[in-house]
């Protein structure tokens, strides 16, 4: 039976929609720019600030997005447009991966290497005790700065009473005219919940632009 691509969608807030729906996803260096703040507020890089800045472009360039999705054995593929409301909730899950948490203050270790087959940068944030928190690490791929960056990679555990859940994630970025554009995102996860098997998926969106 074909997979309700509605019900796909609600995926993007597993973690606070649990039970309506089946699925709701070290110190940085002093010259980090806005997008990797260094203020005692914002010691890592701001991936929550980034995505909201990126659900105001995407609302204002109205793409369309290509969505597929894989949940156990239903697959399901659907082009659409978003209004900032979608955006938000699709782009939250990726969010839920903030590394600037009060929790995860002085968590992180950070290294930050040269990538010599492409002359770009490599910033990884490794947690010290990564059995310990929601996020063991975020690698973020840049060019000059982190106002350039072109690939952030990351987990994303919880655990609770009721479910568990894990997501690997990644978003790739590009600079089009003159403006940084989320070209496209990806989750691959399981979910367990209480008196339940294990649930597979894995979504992958491109957009167009």
């Amino acid at each position: 039976m074909r997979f309700k691509f509605l019900n796909y969608m609600l995926l993007q807030r597993v973690n606070l929609l649990l039970v309506s729906v089946f699925f709701a996803i070290t110190v940085a260096c002093s010259d980090e720019s806005q997008l990797g703040s260094t203020s005692s507020n914002m010691p890592y890089f701001d991936l929550k600030g980034l995505l909201e800045q990126q659900v105001d472009m995407l609302d204002s360039l109205n793409p369309e997005v290509q969505i597929a999705a894989l949940i156990g054995n239903e697959r399901d593929e659907k082009v659409m447009q978003k209004d900032s409301t979608d955006w938000a909730e699709t782009l939250k899950l990726y969010a839920e991966a903030d590394l600037n948490k009060p929790v995860l203050r002085d968590q992180y270790l950070v290294s930050d290497s040269m990538l010599t087959e492409t002359g770009n940068r490599l910033k990884i944030y490794q947690a010290k005790q990564p059995k310990e928190v929601d996020i063991p690490y975020m690698k973020v791929y840049y060019e000059d700065d982190l106002s350039q960056v072109r690939k952030v990679e990351t987990l994303f555990r919880e655990t609770n009473p009721l479910y568990s859940t894990q997501r690997q994630m990644e978003l790739r970025f590009a600079n089009q005219d003159g403006m940084l554009r989320l070209l496209s995102f990806s989750a691959t996860g399981k979910q367990k919940m209480i008196l339940r098997d294990s649930i597979l998926y894995q979504t992958d969106a491109t957009i167009r632009y």
